[in-house]
């Protein structure tokens, strides 16, 4: 794993790596491997399956609940958006892997499968057939993830089912990682 160092700056001076000036864009940053080189960055990105949004919802004959037959499924936008982010972060990177991780049913495989058509490297499922909240969810992906290694982990800023937002940083906490949220 690389070692993390901090680096000090004079107060209201510009960070270390980033350029001194906005319109020269962005540098390629490297990890330190002991060898003067880079090290292969291992992202990992998790994603959930959602009902497509341009469904016509119907209501379901209980009058309570939603209709789901013949509803068609996604991967949340924002979920997609943060494989991308990944993707082009390891191309950046110059080498590296990007795991792409669901927790859900087994018909979500079809969810799973799109992230390695986009370039992805790797798609795993936790196969779970009941529907999850967020902290059961949270839970799931955090025993998936224990005791590998990985540098960066990446969760969309909310899925468009349930809106809350809050796998990504409860995921954080449960991990005892960093979080950067609704930046």
């Amino acid at each position: 794993a690389p070692e993390h160092r901090a680096q000090t700056r004079p107060p209201g001076g510009p960070h270390p790596d980033l350029p001194s000036d906005p319109r020269a864009g962005p540098r390629r940053l490297s990890c330190p491997n002991g060898s003067g080189g880079s090290a292969a960055v291992k992202i990992i990105v998790c994603i959930k399956r959602v009902v497509d949004t341009a469904t016509r919802v119907k209501i379901g004959p209980d009058g309570k609940s939603i209709d789901l037959g013949g509803v068609q499924y996604i991967t949340a936008p924002y979920d997609e958006m943060a494989v991308e982010k990944a993707i082009q972060l390891r191309d950046g990177a110059g080498e590296g892997t990007v795991t792409v991780l669901t927790v859900g049913p087994a018909a979500a495989t079809k969810e799973r499968r799109t992230a390695p058509a986009r370039g992805a490297d790797e798609a795993e499922h936790v196969l779970c057939e009941e529907a999850l909240g967020a902290a059961a969810t949270t839970t799931a992906l955090k025993a998936a993830l224990e005791g590998r290694a990985y540098d960066l982990l990446l969760c969309g800023k909310q899925a468009s089912d349930e809106d809350d937002a809050a796998v990504g940083p409860m995921l954080a906490a449960a991990l005892d990682h960093p979080c950067v949220a609704f930046a």
